[in-house]
């Protein structure tokens, strides 16, 4: 039995440890290895006389207590013929361990075993037996106690390595081992052999590379440069190409000799050792880039499978047609079909976008720079795309020649997008009639359909609406457009000033319907208050007492009637098929109701600031052409964001009638004994249920595949919330999540990360988001993470992560909001105007930075938000 192995004999860690493995394994990839042999553990049992043998058993073994060892005759033989197959010369060598454990996913082991340099041949025997008993060493004990991992009571297999004498050498990263998020390599550099470098003895030139291929370095300052960017480029492709080579980020060192790169060892990075991070950040798959920015808002937390398919199926449809209306061509839209299926992403059961997919969609309109800061502002993207993600997706400069010939094109959808302004209005029109037939048939007709005629209301229902979003859709687009350019201009001609009057502006005008909730509310708490009796029965948890207290006033019944016809749909969460409404349950539309009725009324704390439309002729006196252009866009801005607001009430229209129609789908399942709750249909995506109502459904086990659902759903519950934007690699299931921060996302744009990205200002009791609704006010805070158990006392602040349309019940008692996410034209920022309260959004951190009962100040204009008293002092 041969105990040396030459790369071709290696197939197993046991044999050769993970050194040797790793080296043999790139053996075929073309990296240029110095030439190498093994010696197997089982030469160290061989080379043991029996009385060692004996010794060896013993649970107290200890190496010194062998004696010495001496290597049979067969095995030197073995060892002096491979050696000189490597070093014909006689030259020096390299002897390392090389553990089955060693340079692992899970530890590297560095430094706990014995390597020599410089070992001439007559000596590798004894190197041999030396590195053997470092694998029985103390220090190695104690490495694995600490690691968790249990006593070895074996000895590394031993590599045999020609030495090189390099003029450079170092290690290199093939993906930054501390900033998980960027893709540059990092490599690590000496003038001569590399040693010095892995011990720490000397701290080297460093270098990145980045993804696009551009070179930093030497760093720190003052570092000699001791690699050329061609020389950095062929490290970083090698590390690259061992990392894509085993489907994980590789730490590898190198060195150069007589201009030749040489590959000396390959290990995955510690820093990605959990076997989901690895997976994620796999070399040999593309990425795949996260961020929930204000979708947030309507998929918070988990989401259930029928809900996301159902959203899935709406954003495919709605964009295809979006770019369709704007002019695209047919063949354009259908060489990037790939992109409108995967809009939506499901992370451990959350809802994010596809970003990529997203500035896919821009850069098919012209102005993609210009388009693409208003996509941000619009979708709350706190973090620009960063560069290395930009330099793929967005269009290169286009030729003069191709500016010529896209001239047409671009008159084209010039025309088109004209010709949708100036017919926006009927548009809208005809699809508010739309929705209104579509959705004749009432709720109590549901209930007396069959299932065959619920899936056929239902396939009416996509049918009808689903591509026919042109109004909505055009007017998302105008309202990016006019309410991006319109605070452009005038932040860029008025300062901070401009932005704070842009606010204004777009809280005066006619009344948002999402705010109207807000106020029916006040109307409603002023009759109550007038009816002790009624304001009491309000808060009691007896439906019938409360129903009958309601019945005996007939002013707020009326109202109260009107509010649950015209908002019953409307709901925490009402985006999400699975949320209780308020016409399921009105419990917490009572509770607030009984709040306000005790509360004295809340003042307007934004009320006294000055007529926005005075102080904007005042600041642009002597620009007549700026002050009609600033009108003219803010006119726009406020009209488009009014029927905005109006078109997606009539969406939560259309998915409280798609709630509907499931619910009594699953009414009909359980019946049929295929599910065990109606409820139970929220685990099934939309073809499935589909599939089960017209016979084309491939599984029969119904309940078996809601126990696989309802266990995932408690498995991703249990989970905490993936970061606001992260990046994936390989299957999204079972991968990992690589966090870009604001500063990671700053160094790679060149970004500033100041006042607007809610950055602290050096004091922890003075932050700065994005002031969205003017005002002063100073009040406790209620920071609320559940809207559907947790209340906001009248005159409080409300804290939140984020909101959504149902969060309107607390808005009733707040005197100001305060929001971690969000952007200008998020539901927060717009009730906030609409209702008079001091807001702030985009503030990260917020929720983990105040506690209930905390005293701040906001300053809704500036988007300051000072701390003035900490709860428990």
């Amino acid at each position: 039995m041969t105990f040396v192995l030459q790369p071709d004999q290696v197939s197993s860690v046991a044999e050769a440890g993970g050194k040797a493995l790793a080296l043999a394994r790139l053996a075929g990839t073309g990296a240029a290895i110095p030439p190498w042999f093994v010696v197997s553990p089982g030469a160290f049992v061989a080379s043991l006389a029996p009385a060692q043998h004996a010794a060896a058993a013993r649970a107290d073994f200890a190496f010194d207590d062998l004696g010495p060892i001496a290597l049979h005759d067969s095995l030197r033989a073995e060892i002096a013929a491979a050696l000189r197959r490597i070093c014909p010369d006689g030259a020096p060598v390299a002897v390392r361990s090389s553990a089955a454990e060693e340079d692992s996913r899970h530890a590297s082991f560095a430094g706990q075993f014995e390597s020599f340099l410089d070992v001439a041949p007559e000596e590798v025997p004894a190197r041999i037996i030396d590195v053997w008993r470092s694998g029985f060493s103390a220090r190695l004990s104690e490495y694995r106690r600490a690691k968790g991992l249990p006593p070895s009571g074996r000895p590394p297999a031993v590599l045999v390595q020609r030495l090189l004498r390099p003029a450079r050498s170092g290690v290199a990263f093939s993906r930054d081992p501390v900033d998980r998020a960027r893709l540059d390599c990092v490599i690590s550099v000496v003038a001569g052999r590399g040693e010095r470098l892995v011990l720490g003895e000397e701290e080297g030139s460093t270098y990145r590379v980045a993804a696009a291929g551009t070179v930093a370095g030497p760093m720190p300052a003052g570092a000699v440069d001791l690699l050329a960017p061609d020389q950095a480029h062929e490290v970083a492709a090698l590390a690259r190409d061992c990392a894509a080579h085993f489907g994980l980020p590789q730490d590898i060192e190198w060195a150069i000799e007589d201009g030749r790169l040489w590959l000396l060892q390959s290990r995955p990075i510690t820093a990605f050792a959990d076997g989901a991070a690895a997976a994620a950040v796999a070399g040999t798959e593309p990425p795949l880039l996260w961020d929930n920015s204000n979708i947030v808002e309507s998929y918070s937390g988990v989401t259930s499978p029928l809900t996301f398919s159902f959203a899935r199926r709406a954003y495919e449809g709605v964009y295809r047609q979006f770019l369709r209306v704007v002019g695209v061509s047919r063949r354009t839209i259908a060489r990037h079909d790939d992109m409108f299926p995967n809009m939506l992403g499901s992370v451990h059961g959350r809802v994010y976008y596809n970003l990529a997919n997203w500035y896919r969609l821009i850069a098919l309109l012209p102005g993609f720079a210009l388009n693409r800061r208003y996509m941000e502002q619009m979708m709350g993207v706190s973090q620009p795309l960063p560069a290395e993600w930009l330099a793929r997706i967005a269009p290169a400069p286009p030729t003069r020649l191709e500016r010529l010939a896209a001239l047409p094109r671009l008159a084209w959808m010039a025309a088109r997008i004209l010709g949708g302004w100036l017919t926006l209005g009927r548009s809208i029109a005809a699809f508010l009639a739309r929705i209104e037939s579509a959705l004749a048939p009432g709720d109590t007709a549901l209930e007396r359909m069959s299932l065959a005629e619920l899936g056929l209301y239902y396939r009416r229902l996509e049918r009808e609406l689903g591509g026919s979003w042109e109004a909505p859709i055009l007017n998302d687009f105008y309202t990016m457009i006019a309410h991006g350019l319109s605070r452009h201009l005038l932040t860029r001609w008025l300062g901070e000033q401009g932005g704070a009057l842009h606010n204004a502006f777009l809280r005066s005008g006619r009344r948002l319907v999402s705010a109207e909730p807000a106020r029916l509310l006040v109307d409603m708490a002023r009759l109550a208050a007038a009816d002790p009796a009624l304001a009491a029965a309000l808060a009691v948890e007896d439906r019938a007492a409360r129903d009958s207290a309601i019945a005996a006033n007939p002013g707020f019944s009326a109202l109260y009637r009107d509010y649950l016809a015209r908002f019953g749909d409307r709901c925490i969460q009402e985006l999400k098929l699975e949320s209780p409404t308020l016409a399921d349950d009105p419990a917490p539309l009572l509770r607030t109701l009984a709040q306000m009725a005790t509360a004295p009324e809340r003042a307007d704390a934004g009320a006294a600031s000055a007529d926005p439309r005075q102080e904007l002729a005042r600041l642009l006196r002597g620009h007549p052409l700026r002050l009609l252009l600033a009108r003219w866009l803010v006119g726009v801005a406020k009209r488009r964001i009014h029927d905005r607001e109006t078109l997606r009430f009539e969406r939560t229209r259309v998915f409280g009638r798609a709630r509907r129609i499931f619910l009594a789908a699953g009414d009909r399942f359980a019946a049929h004994g295929l599910i065990d709750a109606p409820r139970d249909i929220f685990f099934l995506e939309v073809a499935e249920v589909l599939g089960l109502i017209e016979g084309t459904a491939t599984t029969a086990d119904i309940r078996g595949l809601v126990a696989l659902r309802r266990a995932d759903d408690r498995r991703f519950r249990a989970r905490p919330d993936p970061p606001n934007r992260f990046e994936t690699r390989g299957p999204v299931a079972a991968a990992g999540i690589a966090a870009l921060t604001p500063a990671a996302a700053a160094a790679d744009t060149g970004a500033d990360t100041g006042a607007d990205t809610g950055a602290d200002t050096g004091a922890d009791n003075v932050r700065r988001g994005l002031g969205c609704s003017p005002g002063v006010v100073r009040a406790r805070v209620r920071v609320v993470h559940d809207p559907a158990s947790q209340t906001v006392r009248p005159g409080e602040i409300l804290a939140a992560r984020h909101t959504d349309p149902g969060w309107v019940l607390l808005f009733g008692n707040a005197a100001g909001v305060l929001v971690e996410r969000g952007s200008l034209l998020s539901h927060s920022a717009i009730v906030a105007r609409e209702l008079g309260l001091p807001a702030v959004v985009s503030l990260p951190g917020l929720m983990e930075w105040l506690a209930d009962g905390d005293e701040v100040e906001i300053n809704g204009t500036s988007g300051e938000v000072r701390r003035l008293r900490h709860a428990a002092s």
